[in-house]
């Protein structure tokens, strides 16, 4: 309750940042909730707005973000800067796995590059996020991995290797921002 929140890849109508952001918004927290599709993320601002009583705007705050795009996170952290005045958790839930069924050897880079959504995204807008937190003394940074981060799979090996990634930078960031009662998981 009262808590500030950043919460990536609401967009989905089925999905499990939307499925936290519901929850959030239930027991009382204020979001920023973004995802790279402002048709859907609207649509899932109003939703969740509706069902839990807070005010579309106010209390809940849909922004079109590309997670990959550097302007795009920073306008993502300034608005709830702007709004909020502070960032207390922030949910790294966009996650993309390839588009085709591919293995190793039919990877190109253009489709490995797109699970920079997985890992650098990730890494980024943490680094912004914690820079916040580290002036508030206090936080809460949740990422998301997968099964397949720890359990080896064909046809998908870009998206596992970034999962895999995200464990070791979530181990890393605990242990580097913990002295300034940051949190994460």
């Amino acid at each position: 309750t009262g808590k500030k929140a950043i919460i990536t890849g609401v967009g989905s109508e089925i999905g499990i940042g939307r499925a936290i952001a519901r929850t959030f918004a239930a027991y009382g927290a204020d979001l920023v909730i973004a995802d790279m599709d402002e048709e859907k993320i609207v649509a899932r601002a109003k939703e969740i707005a509706e069902e839990s009583g807070r005010e579309l705007g106010t209390h809940i705050i849909p922004v079109r973000c590309d997670v990959r795009s550097n302007e795009d996170q920073d306008a993502l952290v300034q608005t709830a800067m702007d709004a909020f005045g502070r960032i207390d958790i922030l949910v790294n839930n966009a996650g993309v796995v390839l588009s085709n069924d591919q293995l190793i050897v039919d990877t190109d880079e253009d489709e490995f590059d797109r699970v920079d959504t997985d890992y650098k995204a990730v890494f980024f807008l943490s680094q912004r996020v914690a820079k916040i937190m580290i002036e508030q003394e206090q936080g809460n940074i949740i990422n998301l991995a997968s099964v397949v981060a720890r359990v080896a799979s064909t046809r998908m090996a870009a998206y596992a290797s970034a999962k895999a990634a995200v464990l070791q930078l979530t181990r890393c960031m605990a242990f580097e921002w913990a002295r300034f009662n940051i949190r994460v998981n």
